[in-house]
């Protein structure tokens, strides 16, 4: 090969080698623009990648606080209803009370209600007789020198009888008793001045057959077979 073809090939391998030199260093710049965008690219979604992880802790960190606050909202919950099982259980055991309480109050109204109504009849029945001794009084009054009047009061009511025109010796000397009417309407003698015997037969006589005349006849003639 003369010097002129070599070196008309030594210039068109120059040409060529400047040719590829720039061809090469425009796709090294190629590539190398794409490596920084690829690493800028992988940067930036590796970023978002953390703040993807770092909002993942925070929603995971919430739901285990709102976890907690549930557990524990539900474990009052469970408190209160157990409270309120327990305030409806006191409840039910006070309705009983008041109703057994309101029960023994109602029988005790009309036990008082009866005693009251009992009462009642036992004080008219005692007026009742003790009218009838002061009537009967009045009588003995006028034929045997009989003086009587009311002593005591309320449930120890008595009436006391006073004969005189009984000693002969002696006309203005006092005998006396007491003659009451209890709740049953039996007959008592208290307070008989002076003492006489066999004051109990003749009250048993007297609440036996209800005769005032007879007994203060016969109380008169115990007084008289004294002097």
């Amino acid at each position: 090969m003369d010097a002129t073809k070599y070196a008309e090939l030594e210039g068109e391998v120059s040409n060529m080698r400047a040719v590829f030199d720039e061809w090469a260093d425009g796709q090294m710049k190629v590539m190398q623009k794409c490596a920084q965008d690829h690493t800028a690219a992988l940067a930036e979604k590796t970023d978002g990648i953390r703040n993807l992880e770092n909002q993942l802790r925070q929603i995971d960190d919430k739901a285990r606080s709102f976890g907690k606050l549930a557990n524990q909202h539900a474990s009052e919950e469970r408190k209160v209803m157990a409270e309120v099982d327990d305030l409806r259980s006191q409840e039910q055991v006070l309705k009983t009370k008041k109703n057994a309480v309101a029960a023994e109050i109602e029988n005790d109204v009309l036990m008082l209600q009866k005693e009251k109504a009992a009462l009642s009849k036992s004080d008219q029945s005692v007026s009742t007789r003790m009218a009838e001794l002061e009537k009967g009084a009045r009588f003995y009054r006028q034929h045997f020198g009989l003086a009587f009047e009311r002593v005591g009061s309320g449930g120890d009511e008595r009436l006391q009888f006073v004969f005189t025109h009984v000693d002969s010796q002696n006309w203005e000397r006092a005998f006396s008793f007491c003659l009451r009417v209890d709740s049953n309407d039996m007959y008592h003698v208290d307070a008989c001045e002076p003492a006489v015997e066999g004051v109990p037969e003749l009250v048993k006589d007297l609440n036996a057959t209800n005769q005032l005349g007879t007994f203060v006849q016969s109380m008169r003639r115990r007084f008289k077979a004294m002097v």
